[in-house]
This record gives C-alpha cells, structure tokens and sequence, in this order.
C-alpha cells in the first residue's frame, strides 16, 4: 500500500521561503512555470512532503503517523492558513485488492479530522488496484 503524504500548492505560494522557515522537509518542490510533462506546465507553485511511508500496519498506521505528524508540526503547518491561495491535501494511499475482496472500508477517526480541519488541511484518498 502507498504510504502518506501532504501536498502544498498555491498560484502565488513561495514553497521555498515557506520551507526554509517551516523547517518542514520537501520531497518534491514545483513551481509555477515549470514542466510538468510532455504538453503541461505547472500552474501552481508547491511541494509534497512524505508523511509516512507504506506501513505494514495498512491504513490504520498510515493515520496514526498522519496524527503524529500534525502534531509535531502543528506550528509550521498552522502558518499555512495565513498564506492567501493555498491548499493544503493530505493524501492516503490505499489499496484495493481486486482479486482478494469485494470492497475495501477506510475509516477516517474524528481525531484525525479534528487535526485536519484545525489546521484547514483538506484529506484525499488515492486508491490503488493491487493484485
């Protein structure tokens, strides 16, 4: 299963200077105007950081990490809500085995939500088929 991360953008964001005083660690930083593939460029300025990495304790280890680092980074990511344009996504990875069950549940805690929505950070699940 993918693991955790949170995604940062805004058309008029500085994902450096925002980085340099976070003390929060990127593992990809974009910039509006830069390529993004063959026929796009980025029309958004952000990063992406690694919330947790696949857990072999699944979804539920995925939002314990998740908590954790909300809470550890509370002040950093509280500065987000005065950024004018931001969005700020945490994304879960989780899987779908197509061949092992017919329907796959993942519960979202209230301390999980309340973390979020404190910190205005909006919660996406990415599913995955896996084999």
């Amino acid at each position: 299963m993918p693991g955790c991360v949170l995604r940062v953008d805004g058309a008029e964001f500085d994902p450096d200077a925002f980085l340099s005083a976070s003390g929060l660690v990127a593992d990809a930083i974009y910039r509006r105007g830069d390529q993004r593939s063959v026929r796009a460029v980025h029309t958004t300025s952000g990063f992406t950081a690694l919330v947790c990495d696949e857990d072999e304790n699944g979804f539920a280890g995925q939002v314990r990490s998740a908590i954790e680092y909300l809470r550890t980074n509370n002040a950093a990511l509280s500065h987000l809500r005065s950024c004018p344009g931001v969005a700020a996504v945490l994304d879960f990875g989780c899987d779908f085995p197509t061949q092992e069950v017919a329907g796959r549940f993942y519960q979202l805690p209230l301390t999980l939500l309340a973390e979020c929505t404190a910190l205005g950070i909006e919660i996406e699940l990415s599913v995955y088929m896996t084999q």
